[in-house]
């Protein structure tokens, strides 16, 4: 189906929207110090996150030191576009569980050699807080940790979506926790509640 031109100016709209939005935002990381070789690009790692939370976390780590795990469904096309153009990634695979996994398996596992993988494990389609195992086989092929973050704000816009996304209101402080899964803790089951857990 051909798109129209109302698709394109609405995409262009809302992700210079996001991105002014997401500029008021100040990040505190209490722990940070425990990944700093992640944050700082020294060693690749999968950096996991729920869907629902995505979009600080896709700001935070802005800019080409990262690559983004994408679906390849509709909303991942327009995540997508938001991701290269406004936020300057510059590697977005795309592909899920449910379309174009394996192809995707095998791309994280060829990234993680040099450059860390973001990746909201319980996405495309839910359920909420249920990671697939994906990130966690892509991490231990490529011998490399699972980072987990959460985080909170005071305020946030809450939607009634099946991910119940959250977004902070503007100029709010962002605390985020990071957690890591190493080769000798990792469970899904570990994996699942490190995810769901309150900063």
């Amino acid at each position: 189906m051909k798109k129209g031109w109302k698709y394109y100016v609405s995409k262009t709209v809302l992700s210079v929207a996001l991105k002014l939005l997401s500029t008021t935002w100040r990040f505190r990381e209490g722990n940070a110090d425990e990944v700093e070789s992640v944050l700082a690009g020294r060693e690749p790692a999968v950096i996991a996150f729920l869907h629902g939370k995505m979009v600080p976390v896709w700001y935070r780590f802005r800019g080409g030191a990262f690559a983004a795990i994408v679906s390849a469904s509709h909303d991942g096309e327009l995540l997508t576009h938001y991701l290269k153009r406004r936020l300057g990634y510059h590697m977005v695979v795309r592909g899920s569980s449910s379309e174009g996994g394996s192809k995707a398996l095998f791309e994280i596992i060829r990234l993680l050699e040099y450059q860390s993988c973001l990746i909201t494990p319980d996405g495309p389609r839910g359920p909420l807080g249920e990671p697939k195992a994906g990130a966690m086989i892509a991490a231990q092929r490529a011998g490399r940790r699972v980072i987990v973050i959460n985080w909170k704000a005071k305020k946030t816009w809450d939607f009634d979506t099946w991910d119940h996304m959250s977004i902070p209101y503007p100029f709010s402080h962002i605390n985020i926790r990071y957690c890591t899964l190493n080769s000798t803790t990792r469970t899904l089951q570990l994996f699942r509640e490190l995810l769901n857990k309150a900063p």
